[in-house]
């Protein structure tokens, strides 16, 4: 299996793709001779520096950016000759009547993007809390297992499409928003421990945010959004989840729209609330 990782920082992507576009988990623990020119991408896997593949339709890019991928391996171009070819086949496809939901000035990791989901959410559903999940890379937990009920992406630089929107909102393209009504007790109590998706003893982080940037009162009841729920949680039924009947995608693109130009000052940190 041939995998590599090239990340590409015009407004480009994380992506892992060659020969046979595969999961990550499939080739950890591979061993291969150490004459072969994939030698070191193993040994880099096997350390830890890999990532999910995030599915944002690479149908488009695979061929033209396969073949590149391969002249690297073989030796007859760069790897950044190979990442421009990406840059160039995804610019392509960016100016072919794509419609744009405002632009990105700066990288934000993984916990941001939780933090703008929550911004979103909140606005939309005009709930007075929301828990967002956010993936983290854990060694012990298989990459098909990961975090995928939160924000699993980063938000890269450029303009900012359905696919790039795609690749960190936790409702991905279709889902709906879930709201609870909790206790200001409960709430907290969750955010403090964390979603424990499968019961497994990893729980991924939450990011608890109010509407107005306003402590919870423990006997208080709020309704919640929440994105990410403990295995224990889901199989008792016990939050009552309520369909808000709001697609996150659309809330997310009306939301860009209107921001336009996003970056970390985007990001309303008095919501942000800290559970000891």
């Amino acid at each position: 299996m041939h995998v590599l990782e090239v990340m590409s920082t015009n407004e480009g992507c994380n992506a892992l793709i060659g020969d046979v576009i595969t999961s990550m988990w499939s080739i950890k623990g591979y061993k291969v001779s150490e004459e072969s020119p994939y030698a070191d991408a193993i040994q880099q896997i096997n350390n830890g520096y890999m990532a999910p593949l995030i599915y944002n339709g690479w149908e488009g890019y695979s061929v033209s950016f396969g073949e590149a991928v391969r002249s690297w391996v073989e030796g007859k171009q760069t790897g950044e000759e190979a990442v421009a070819v990406l840059d160039e086949v995804q610019q392509q496809k960016k100016e072919s009547g794509t419609t744009y939901y405002g632009e990105a000035t700066e990288l934000l990791d993984t916990k941001q993007a939780a933090q703008l989901s929550g911004q979103i959410f909140l606005e939309a559903t005009g709930a007075d809390a929301a828990l967002i999940s956010y993936n983290i890379y854990q060694p012990e937990v298989l990459s098909n297992l990961e975090n995928g009920y939160g924000a699993n992406g980063q938000i890269l630089p450029g303009k900012m499409s359905e696919e790039d929107i795609t690749i960190f909102l936790p409702t991905g393209w279709y889902d709906t928003l879930q709201t609870a009504t909790l206790t200001g007790n409960q709430i907290k109590q969750m955010a403090k421990d964390g979603c424990d998706l499968r019961g497994n003893g990893y729980p991924y982080p939450y990011v608890l945010m109010t509407k107005d940037g306003s402590e919870l009162e423990d006997e208080n009841e709020y309704i919640v959004v929440i994105c990410g729920i403990p295995k224990v949680m889901k199989e008792s039924g016990s939050l009552n989840l309520q369909d808000t009947g709001i697609v996150g995608l659309d809330a997310a693109k009306e939301y860009l729209a209107k921001v336009g130009e996003l970056s970390s000052a985007t990001l309303d940190d008095s919501l942000v609330q800290t559970v000891e």
